[in-house]
């Protein structure tokens, strides 16, 4: 029989895979919206039903294109000191931490 931790481990894993797989989604529709699927298809079949096109008109990507190249003009870095020594290990792995998930992110929306 597993144990009460195994139980936990396992409910917690699952809670996770599901909350990811929610953000996952999002983020998808997200990039779709940004690289132009910003109707429906119901409402696009509708507009080229009665001679329209569905036109988009996108004012943010360029925007985020702008941002994105001040924030990495400079080398940018992320830097905090410890009260004592233990903080600096805590420290270094909240860095990387933060790091891998950026990484990660990167991969899963090119």
């Amino acid at each position: 029989m597993p144990s009460k931790l195994n139980e936990e481990i396992y409910d917690k894993t699952i809670d996770y895979v599901a909350q990811y797989a929610d953000l996952h989604e999002d983020m998808r529709t997200w990039v779709e919206f940004r690289h132009g699927k910003q109707w429906k298809s119901s409402d696009e079949s509708d507009l080229k039903s009665i001679g329209h096109a569905p036109i988009t008109v996108d004012y943010i990507d360029p925007c985020i294109e702008h941002l994105c190249s001040y924030l990495t003009a400079n080398n940018p870095k992320f830097s905090a000191v410890g009260r004592m020594d233990s903080d600096t290990k805590t420290l270094e792995e909240a860095h990387r931490f933060i790091l891998e998930q950026n990484y990660i992110q990167v991969l899963h929306i090119h």
